[in-house]
């Protein structure tokens, strides 16, 4: 990434009018995202959430530590009185096997690396510990916006068999995400979205490190079409105590 990119991407998250409509997205969600998360997350330890904004989900453990990449938004994390650190989430400031949760909102399909970022999160978690995801999973490209919601699902849900089909043949476990053309003139439907990242891909990037995985579809040739069995749109795994 050159240097005026990188100028382009912190001016864009120091925005205030970004930081709002972040804010108001996750207070918006907050109250139907709580059931999943008291269900999986685990509270007692280190709870780190990566690209936390200004923190919404904070109070969620004793213990929390926020990443982001908006010094401007973390201002505000910091006036709750919780650690806020800023950076690069794929490159965490982090030790080995420190957090008992490490917790996602809609930040992969923002970041350009999203296998390292999820290398990282692996990193970072203890033996027993989880990861809680709620991204956006194939993100669709600009030009589809024009069609209908119902349809776009459709057509992304089974063109994605394909590819699914074809990594579990040739047994490749990387996480398979396209790039997708950001438009940072603007603050407005998710204008910033660089990747397009698929949850199915990121269940078998967890699994071969070791990891279970707790609300993917148990049958295999139903979670090409479906990767979830519970929960839609969340992928949770926990780091084994013990591998093979």
């Amino acid at each position: 990434m050159d240097n005026d990119l990188r100028r382009t991407i912190l001016e864009y998250y120091a925005n205030p009018e970004y930081i709002q409509s972040v804010t108001g997205h996750a207070v918006s969600s907050r109250q139907k995202r709580l059931p999943v998360l008291a269900e999986y997350l685990q509270p007692d330890g280190l709870v780190i959430e990566i690209g936390c904004s200004t923190g919404v989900y904070s109070d969620l453990a004793k213990q929390y530590l926020g990443l982001d990449i908006s010094l401007e938004a973390l201002r505000e994390l910091n006036a709750k009185g919780r650690w806020a650190v800023c950076c690069d989430v794929a490159k965490m400031p982090i030790k080995d096997g420190v957090g008992t949760s490490v917790l996602s909102f809609d930040t992969l399909e923002h970041v350009y690396e999203p296998q390292e970022v999820l290398e990282e999160v692996a990193r970072v978690l203890k033996p027993g510990g989880r990861a809680v995801l709620r991204d956006v999973w194939l993100k669709a490209e600009k030009h589809t916006a024009r069609l209908p919601y119902k349809l776009r699902k459709k057509l992304g849900k089974w063109t994605a068999c394909v590819p699914r089909l074809w990594r579990e043949l040739r047994g490749d476990y990387r996480v398979a995400w396209s790039r997708i053309t950001p438009d940072y003139t603007q603050v407005a439907n998710d204008h910033d979205a660089v990747s397009r990242v698929d949850a199915h891909s990121v269940y078998r990037f967890f699994r071969r490190r070791g990891f279970e995985a707790l609300n993917e579809h148990s049958n295999p040739v139903m979670r090409l079409l479906n990767p979830w069995i519970r929960h839609r749109n969340w992928v949770v795994v926990e780091k084994r105590r013990t591998t093979d």
